[in-house]
């Protein structure tokens, strides 16, 4: 970053003080925006040093080839538009200052008071604005006129006025001219001025931390302002804003060159209180050099010490002792820590020494004297230093340090983005120049190793690189390293995830050459050093593959014969063992102690594959859900389902992929519930419809015993699996447990992207996984969970649907197959979870989970007693409909299939816009439509098409609407109909392509018919696994075999589409504007032009007329008036009638109303005439309220999608510069709704807030540079301090549930994060 030179910057008098009347203009300088002129307002103070008002900031632009830190408010950025600078500076470097802030606004308020005052008002000048040319006497080259104002009160308060009325450029100066005989005397006056702000301001020109006048002040990202030592001290023992908490984003020694100070500041202090300023410098000089000796700090030459890091040392010779005990009792507490050279290899300048001249200060946290005499020591890095000059106190060393700090963030950032941002890679080694520029040759070289290959390191972005070192570590771990023990952890923490920490932490750990890791400590780059540590890992994975061996196992094989066959009759199977899948079916199959030839006794009507077998004691029945068709044997007393089901983890139930769910009733909820999802979509919440019977008490006392027994012994399921997979290898590859790396818990956003067949790790990535503690040596890798269990008529792929039943039914796992069996058959439910009910199924994890299931299932039969299953009534004495629920469960199976296929056809759903058009109509409206000859004419027809053209505004949707309600309500019970219908959305053009709109067509009238037609389900088998989507000519083929009757709505409809109509020979409906194309395509069909009848205009007023001012509602004959004036204006254009009327709402008077009602638009302007009345209107509002509408307008113009109520009161709540959200600041929908002079609705189904109609969109889209010209920039601004927020710097949320209720505590976060 470039620093202004001298010359650049203004500068005070020669003797430092600023002469109220001579030096009026200059003052009044100081309170310019050198980029508009006008006084600063939210000034900002840029990384450069230069100050400006936010407004004037240039354009934002991404930044290119930055991955760290790569925060949201780092990720754009703009170029210093100041003439020394001209650097790219970062958002986040550039919050309001709130120094100068204050300032600022004292110094308007003073101004302001000055000016009301009777000494201003007799003062008369004439100010002459004169540019340089002119003060040069050379002829101006500006085009403008000479400004010339004659103005109140002395030369300050006059020449700050020209400032406030944009007459007075910034680089410019002033003339005076007395106009009264009291200007004469004006320099009194101004003396007086500048004393009140000398004493308004002095108080916001003190340090924070020091409280005493600024030196040298340093403003920070946050935009608070200390003296720049204020700053070095603070950093020393924390990175955070001693004001706000916010992390300092600088080098804790940042000098004047890597971070200027605030330069408008300093001539302030300068140009105001220069005496006060100077004493304050002598003062602090005398402080810095009192009671410091030369060499100040105590040198340890010990070993290897890291910033952040810990460090333990035993200290037992009395020389450290000593040093020790008078770091301690100085207060200080701090140390450096030196590695030996025993080679006394050269260290820079200060030659050949017995120890490397780069060393740590330690901060001493505890001491412990042990009873030996030796003095166990633990400490803590603080800061890098080197050594500048050394010497002996006592017989230990002491020396002059000098701080090395890190390069400043901007610096990273460039860093990295020239380097990876590069074709070739960069010939340099960076990490060989230290801070202070000290040659490469004073780094140890002894025993030095041809270096790893560092070149491809070199393009790798700093993120990557942090990836390699943070995987290898997880590697190491997983493989048991020994120098990743326990107590490495335990002593330094976790792996870090900061790529500035880790280096420290990796050098700590690793078990390298003390002379490789001491390089970092002369490295002042985050990303070199991150390098290095790669390196490092390229070396020890080399060495690694060299001396791996391979390994020889002597496999000692068992042939296990089973016991022959038996045969036993139907009435002694006691125990029923349900499976849904082929999976489940092989993991019961396996448990089984004895398997027993088939019954002799098979009803000839039963089609059902039964094993039969015994465990423990019992006899059992394995039942496998077949295609079409289920039974159990009515003989059994128990039953058991047991297979595979999808986890719910929280905060309170650590699920993982492998564990155990159990059925059990938990807090009043039932063990098993069934939710309606249909209901949970319109309703908002969830219902619970049906609930499981309660198992036979014979399991339910054996689950209680078994799970006391797992408690206080543990359990031994993993081994019984262990001990299967061993006698029969070829199950392995499928049911084994597979690695814990597969097991990836997703934030509940994320979805697995659709028709991607591909792993999760490969089509989503590892940025979006909730990080999750690994199970300790103590823990069972198995865990058992006991509670209720959700079923449905459908798979849960939906991550964000679950969380509301975690929360309010504290569900722990979801499945499918209880659902067909509720209040039918009692039984327990064992479920082995396999994924996370989400749409990352994960089908590694499907044999093992069944294998875990069945395991738990056998243990639990082995502790029934055979006489307590002997005692339960058998099953078809108590059920005689089981059957019947078996059929319900094949049923919700198909369901599930039917859904799953016409969701991968298409996700969307016109529904929601159906119910809002609906619920928009004015009752008694548009039954013209219904009744008219052309529309009965259409019904009743077999091979007809109703084209429904009108003009903008004539309400064509609502009346495509009201007629697909006709149609819903008249056939609903006659299944050979089909219906289905588009809306054709001006917002959604790029997403309704004509595939979109075929495909929607095809899946509602499929949806129509009891079974999925045999065409899309050809479709559906042809194209998934090919990760294909269908043609446009399948489309079409699929919707002339199921069509009947068709609607489509929207400003325009597609020729293709029009075509496929044609041949289809079914009945179909559309609108449109008078486009001659489309007009022409549907010549021959019936035409039923549609316009706003008088009659339902006329209702329309009717029922509006109450929203008028009090003196229309005392007349009658006024009301009949306007009804009148507004029908014969609207022309069949039913919107111009709001338009019209909400232009009324205003007006006092039955003379303004009639004034209005004279002058309403009409005609091929009108829509034009009246939005740009409407915004007069509202520019005729309060100054607060006008802001808010314009706000509210330029949002939903645009925003690149429609907008929820929720998101745009968030969005107008922001404040520019502040770190949270101030809910005192929260404008509801209402309110805004109620300022926009009726060009803004909510729909109420959606929750969007909208424009009233399309044109109105379309004008704002023309007259955008009028109305909102920065609405880009201001909706940018927003949206990168929305998520600039503190709350979310926490970094990603553990669980799904954590993180649904972050966005709904914060709902503007998922526009603010993708647009």
């Amino acid at each position: 970053m470039k620093v202004p030179n001298s010359s650049s910057v203004e500068t005070p008098l020669s003797n430092g003080s600023l002469d109220a009347s001579k030096d009026a203009r200059q003052i009044v300088r100081l309170a310019q925006c050198p980029q508009c002129s006008y006084p600063l307002r939210e000034p900002v103070t840029l990384p450069c040093g230069n100050s400006m008002c936010k407004k004037c900031i240039p354009e934002l632009h991404l930044r290119q080839n930055i991955s760290y830190p790569a925060t949201a408010n780092r990720l754009q950025g703009f170029t210093c538009p100041f003439t020394g600078c001209k650097e790219e500076h970062a958002v986040g470097d550039c919050s309001v200052d709130v120094v100068l802030n204050k300032i600022v606004e004292v110094v308007r308020k003073e101004v302001e008071d000055y000016r009301n005052t009777a000494e201003a008002s007799e003062i008369v000048l004439q100010v002459e604005e004169r540019d340089r040319w002119s003060i040069a006497s050379v002829a101006s080259l500006r085009d403008e006129e000479v400004r010339i104002r004659v103005l109140q009160g002395g030369r300050l308060a006059s020449a700050y006025t020209m400032a406030e009325m944009g007459e007075l450029a910034h680089d410019s100066e002033v003339t005076y001219k007395p106009m009264s005989l009291a200007s004469e005397n004006s320099e009194a006056v101004d003396n007086a001025l500048l004393d009140h702000l000398k004493e308004a301001t002095r108080a916001e020109l003190d340090c924070q931390v020091c409280y005493g006048l600024f030196l040298d002040p340093l403003t920070t990202a946050c935009g608070h302002t200390f003296c720049r030592k204020c700053v070095h001290r603070v950093l020393d023992h924390s990175n955070l804003c001693p004001i706000c908490r916010r992390v300092l984003a600088i080098p804790p020694g940042i000098t004047a060159p890597q971070a200027p100070s605030n330069l408008l500041l300093i001539k302030l202090l300068t140009g105001l209180c220069p005496e006060a300023l100077a004493a304050r410098a002598e003062a602090a000089q005398a402080e810095e050099s009192t009671g410091l000796g030369e060499l100040d700090t105590p040198l340890f030459v010990c070993t290897l010490s890291f910033p952040s890091m810990p460090t333990f040392l035993h200290v037992f010779e009395p020389r450290y002792r000593l040093m020790i005990r008078r770091a301690i009792e100085s207060g200080d507490r701090k140390f450096g820590m030196i590695l030996h050279n025993p080679s006394r290899e050269e260290q820079g300048n200060l030659g050949s020494i017995p120890f490397y001249q780069y060393g740590t200060l330690l901060h001493i946290v505890n001491m412990h004297l042990l009873a030996d005499g030796r003095s166990l020591i633990e400490t803590v890095g603080i800061s890098r230093f080197r050594v500048a000059r050394h010497g002996v106190l006592d017989g230990y060393t002491v020396g002059k340090i000098e701080r090395v700090d890190d390069i400043s963030i901007a610096a990273e950032e460039a860093l990295e983005a020239a380097e990876t941002s590069a074709r070739s890679p960069i010939q340099r080694h960076f990490s060989t120049q230290d801070h202070f520029g000290a040659p490469p040759h004073h780094l140890p070289s002894r025993n030095s190793q041809p270096p790893p290959p560092v070149l491809p390191l070199d393009t790798m972005s700093t993120q990557d690189l942090m990836r390699i070192g943070t995987t290898f570590v997880k590697k190491m771990r997983d493989q048991s390293a020994p120098w990743l023990h326990r107590r490495v952890f335990d002593a330094y923490g976790e792996c870090p995830e900061d790529p500035a920490l880790f280096p420290w932490w990796f050098a700590s750990v690793l078990p390298t050459a003390e002379t490789e890791k001491y390089k970092l400590l002369a490295t002042s780059s985050v990303r070199e050093r991150l390098k290095m540590c790669a390196g490092w890992i390229t070396q020890l994975e080399a060495q690694r593959c060299t001396k791996k061996r391979m390994k020889t196992t002597l496999d000692d094989a068992q042939t296990l014969v089973a016991d022959t066959p038996k045969y036993i009759t139907n009435d002694n199977y006691t125990v029923g063992w349900i499976c849904a899948i082929s999976t489940e079916n092989v993991a019961a199959q396996v448990f089984l102690d004895e398997k027993h030839n088939g019954s002799k006794s098979v009803s000839p009507n039963n089609n059902n594959d039964y094993t039969l077998g015994k465990i423990g004691e019992h006899n059992v029945v394995i039942a496998v859900l077949p295609e079409g068709e289920y039974g159990i044997s009515s003989a059994a007393r128990i039953g058991l389902m047991v297979g595979i089901g999808g986890g719910a983890p929280s905060t309170r139930h650590d699920i993982r992929l492998g564990d155990i769910v159990v059925s059990s009733p938990s807090n009043g909820t039932p063990s098993v519930i069934q939710y309606d999802f249909g209901k949970t979509i319109q309703e908002q919440s969830f219902q619970l419809t049906k609930a499981l019977n309660q198992p036979p008490m014979v399991l339910r006392t054996a689950v209680s015993g078994i799970k006391t027994h797992y408690e206080i012994e543990g359990h031994r399921l993993e081994e019984a699996i262990n001990d299967i997979l061993e006698k029969k290898p070829r199950l392995r590859k499928k049911y084994k447990r597979p690695d814990s790396s597969t097991d990836r818990l997703c934030q509940s956003k994320v979805v697995h992207p659709l028709n991607n067949e591909a792993s999760c790790s490969v089509a989503c990535g590892d940025t979006n996984l909730i990080s999750r503690l690994e199970r300790s040596e103590k823990e069972d890798i198995l865990a058992i969970y006991y509670g209720t269990i959700a079923s449905a008529n459908q798979l849960m792929k939906d991550a964000l649907i679950p969380d509301t039943l975690i929360k309010e039914k504290d569900v722990l796992c979801f499945e499918m197959e209880a659902a067909g069996l509720m209040n039918h058959f009692p039984c327990l439910v064992i479920r082995g979870i396999c994924d996370y009910s989400d749409s990352h199924k994960n089908k590694e994890w499907q044999g093992y989970a069944a294998m875990a299931a069945a395991a738990y299932a056998k243990d639990l039969l082995c502790r029934i007693p055979p006489n307590k299953v002997e005692a339960e009534q058998r099953i078809r004495d108590i059920i005689s409909d089981v059957q019947e629920g078996v059929s319900n469960l094949l049923r919700f199976q198909f369901d599930h299939k039917h859904k799953a296929i016409l969701d991968w056809l298409t996700p969307v759903d016109y529904a929601t816009q159906q119910n809002d058009y609906i619920r928009r109509r004015q009752p008694g409206t548009s039954q013209w439509l219904l009744d008219s000859v052309e529309f009965r004419a259409w019904v009743n027809s077999n091979k007809q098409t109703l084209f429904c053209p009108g003009i903008p505004g004539a309400e064509k949707i609502i009346l495509a609407s009201i007629l697909v309600e006709e149609l819903t309500t008249s056939f609903h019970n006659d299944k050979s109909i089909g219906i289905a219908y588009v809306y054709c959305n001006f917002r959604r053009q790029h997403e309704q392509t004509i595939n979109d709109l075929l495909a929607s067509l095809v899946k509602q009238l499929a949806e129509c018919q009891p079974f999925l037609p045999g065409i899309v389900k050809d479709l559906y088998d042809r194209h998934k696994e090919k990760r294909t989507q269908p043609s446009l000519d399948e489309l079409s083929r699929s919707l002339q075999m199921n069509a009947n009757y068709l609607t489509a709505a929207g400003r325009s409809f597609y020729p293709r589409l029009i075509t496929c109509r044609i041949s289809m020979g079914r009945i179909f409906f559309t609108t449109s504007r008078f486009i001659p194309d489309i007009v022409q395509k549907f010549s021959e069909g019936l035409r039923l032009e549609i316009r706003a009848s008088n009659q339902d205009v006329q209702r329309y007023l009717d029922s509006h007329m109450s929203q008028l001012p009090g003196c229309t509602l005392r007349s009658p004959e006024l009301q009949d008036e306007i009804k009148a004036e507004i029908v014969k204006a609207v022309d069949g254009m039913f919107l111009l009638a709001q338009l019209h009327l909400d232009s009324l709402k205003g007006k006092k008077s039955p003379k303004a109303i009639r004034n209005s009602l004279r002058s309403l638009p009409t005609g091929s302007e009108a829509y034009d005439n009246a939005y740009k009345d409407a915004m007069e209107r509202i520019e005729g509002q309060l100054v607060d309220e006008e802001h808010l509408a314009k706000q509210v307008l330029s949002w939903i113009t645009c925003a690149k999608r429609p907008l929820t109520t929720s998101e745009i009161e968030h969005a107008l709540a922001v404040e520019i510069g502040e770190s949270q959200l101030d809910i005192e600041n929260i404008c509801r929908v209402q309110d805004m709704v109620s300022m926009c002079a009726g060009l803004v609705t909510v729909d109420e189904e959606s929750g969007i807030v909208r424009l009233v109609h399309y044109t109105t969109q379309e004008y704002f889209e023309r007259t955008q540079e009028k109305w909102f010209p920065n609405a880009e920039t201001d909706i940018s601004t927003i949206c990168v301090t929305y998520l600039s927020f503190n709350k979310f710097k926490s970094g990603t949320c553990r669980y799904d549930k954590e993180f649904e209720d972050q966005l709904q505590l914060n709902p503007l976060y998922d526009y603010a994060s993708h647009n």
